[in-house]
Formats: structure tokens, C-alpha cells, sequence
């Protein structure tokens, strides 16, 4: 059994499941499960909603998703959604380290990041998804954002 099929059957988890194909809807179960679990010890209820959000969004028709592992994926969405939301920095409430998300998911950081698909690599070129997201100008209250209003500027 998967920590995604523990996740209860809400109204809410149930709207965010039509949006996904029923081949996804056993891996986005399983990204919800471990993602809830995550949220729930170590950020708060925010980030447990736009991880879900994302969940929708990796879980499409075309998306690698359904190769690997579950925890990396689910590594990569709290990472990426961290990543512009300065989880890192200690004067944000919640704050985490990216060593501390992987090590909460059991994968390595460099699995983490490689399900971001966000990382530039030698060579390699970055998906187009990825090149729009960093091209995204700053908002300009992002650098006033409360820690409790973590920013939806990632989400395709």
C-alpha cells in the first residue's frame, strides 16, 4: 500500500482528481499522499494546497511522471514550489533546506532536482514548460509576501 492511498476522499481532493486523467490517478494519488504527509509535518496547510495544485499539473497526458519513483517526484514539486516561495531562507516561516526536503522524501537532492526539470544541465536543453517559468519577471510584492502566502508564480 502507498501513502497516496491514504489520502481521505474530500470534495476538494475529489474536483482536483477530475482534472486528471485516469491513467495519472494512481500516481497523483500517490504525489498527494506524500505530499499531504510532508505539508502536515513540516510546512502548513498552503503549501499542502498549491502541492496539490501541482500534482494536477505534472499528472497530464505526456508528462514523465508516471517513471521513477513517487517520493522523487513528490521531492520535485515541494522543491520547485520552495524554490520560488524562498523556503531557504531562515527569515521565512516556514523555512527548509533543499537537503532537508530530499532527506524528508528519502531521495537524493540530485533526484529532487531532476524532477523539477527546472535545473539548467550541460547540454542538455530545458523543457520549454521550464524556460517560461524562469523568464517570469519577479512580482512586486513578492519580496513583501507574508510567509503564510506562499506565491503561485510556478504552477504551468
Amino acid at each position: 500500500m502507498t501513502d497516496g492511498e491514504n489520502v481521505p476522499p474530500n470534495d476538494a481532493l475529489r474536483d482536483l482528481m477530475a482534472e486528471v486523467p485516469k491513467a495519472y490517478a494512481t500516481r497523483f494519488t500517490d504525489l498527494v499522499g506524500l505530499t499531504d504527509a510532508f505539508c502536515d509535518a513540516h510546512l502548513n496547510a498552503e503549501y499542502k494546497g498549491l502541492c496539490r495544485e501541482m500534482a494536477v499539473a505534472v499528472c497530464q497526458k505526456g508528462s514523465p511522471v508516471l517513471k521513477g519513483k513517487a517520493e522523487g517526484w513528490a521531492a520535485g514539486i515541494v522543491y520547485a514550489l520552495g524554490r520560488v516561495n524562498f523556503l531557504d531562507d531562515p527569515s521565512q516561516t516556514p523555512h527548509m533546506k533543499s537537503t532537508e526536503i530530499a532527506e524528508g522524501f528519502g531521495v537524493s537532492v540530485a533526484t529532487m532536482q531532476a524532477k523539477t526539470h527546472c535545473s539548467p544541465q550541460a547540454g542538455r536543453p530545458q523543457p520549454r514548460r521550464c524556460r517560461e517559468l524562469q523568464q517570469v519577471p519577479p512580482q512586486p510584492d513578492l519580496t513583501a509576501a507574508k510567509p503564510h502566502e506562499p506565491s503561485r508564480r510556478c504552477l504551468p
